[in-house]
């Protein structure tokens, strides 16, 4: 660790290197600060922890779509720099909190409050799907409350650019997956990305998963048969939002622009228009400090990017179409995680943690590491 440290300058490509926010298996996460004294995040990979193969086309992937993406609901990618020791991936630095903490500190959320906030993952997820870019990561850890009510988008590590054609990659937490991903089929990444918007939306909404989570090989049956039911105080509007996209038809779900636009959707929010940078949702009194983004998956040594002279990338696991031969795959460099299940509150007395769940923990890759500081 010593002959790692040692190895951090204090100024890269303009950049002043600060303190160590958080690190992972693969790398560390520090301060740093621009030129004109803005704050940033740096992610520092070594090389010499790069190993998988797919795990640096994900990383390319990665890189290739935040590099193109511009919107007040994702998190800004600045640069990334390499030298002969490391990677360095320059980040926009988020002060806020994760969707997770919002819900598990928030005693009472309505449905006004929960529309304002998914509204706001709405229009990244419909901004990256008009570009043909899927998430694949949908869940409350990856989506952070910043100062002021905005919501932004984090964690691209298992990103793809899909358009129509099927992925045969499974991607991200059980509890959020779509049914076509929990039976191993080729699925549309952006239909599944409508899913697991849904139950994000339903955690948000009831406080509850909608499904057992107490029994793992039960959850998996409710999700793949599309059980669950809503909560008979959540009102008609938002209970159709809800099924609209938990419909274990990937074809019947509809775009996230589809979502926005609905009358069921506008319902929940008649007062409040669609936000350019912000809501006026109130970020609870609970930051301590400031908390950045989460951390990525594991690369590979082979891997070179210049900035100024971007590669579009195939997507790690792209069929070329939906004519599929070959078998459907796991990633087997990146164990599929079990659900972050999120705290006990008073209006969440129902969300009773799983020993199950709790026990399984499995290896986790740099990109899925939380955060320690």
């Amino acid at each position: 660790m010593d002959d790692y440290q040692e190895s951090i300058p204090s100024l890269v490509n303009g950049y002043t290197i600060l303190e160590e926010i958080g690190h992972g298996a693969a790398g560390t996460v520090r301060l740093a600060l621009r030129e004109n004294q803005e704050k940033c995040c740096v992610k520092i990979i070594p090389k010499a922890n790069l190993e998988f193969e797919q795990d640096i086309r994900f990383f390319h992937a990665e890189i290739d779509a935040l590099s193109n993406t511009f919107h007040p609901n994702i998190v800004q990618f600045n640069e990334m720099y390499e030298d002969n020791v490391n990677y360095y991936v320059f980040q926009e630095y988020c002060q806020g909190i994760s969707l997770t903490q919002y819900i598990d500190e928030k005693p009472i959320l309505n449905e006004g409050e929960g529309a304002k906030i998914f509204q706001q993952l709405l229009l990244a997820l419909s901004y990256l799907h008009d570009r043909n870019i899927a998430h694949r990561d949908i869940k409350p850890d990856n989506i952070m409350i910043c100062e002021g009510g905005q919501v932004k988008l984090i964690d691209f590590g298992l990103c793809t650019n899909c358009g129509d054609s099927l992925r045969n990659t499974f991607c991200g937490s059980p509890l959020y997956a779509a049914p076509e991903c929990i039976r191993s089929e080729p699925y549309i990444a952006m239909k599944s990305d409508i899913w697991s918007a849904g139950v994000v939306f339903f955690v948000l909404i009831t406080g509850e998963y909608p499904w057992n989570i107490s029994n793992m090989v039960q959850m998996m049956k409710q999700i793949v048969d599309g059980f669950y039911i809503v909560p008979k105080n959540v009102s008609r509007s938002c209970s159709n939002v809800i099924k609209s996209m938990l419909n274990i038809d990937p074809n019947k779900r509809p775009s996230a622009r589809d979502i926005l636009s609905s009358s069921d959707f506008r319902l929940l929010i008649p007062v409040c228009p669609r936000p350019r940078h912000s809501c006026n949702t109130q970020l609870p009194k609970l930051v301590k400090k400031p908390i950045c983004i989460h951390e990525r998956r594991n690369s590979n040594p082979n891997f070179s990017y210049n900035c100024g002279n971007k590669t579009n990338l195939n997507s790690p696991d792209s069929t070329n179409g939906k004519n599929i031969n070959s078998t459907t795959t796991r990633n087997i460099s990146s164990p599929i995680e079990p659900p972050q299940l999120l705290k006990l509150s008073p209006r969440r007395k129902s969300m009773q943690k799983s020993n199950s769940l709790n026990n399984y923990s499995p290896r986790r890759s740099f990109y899925h590491s939380p955060l320690k500081s």
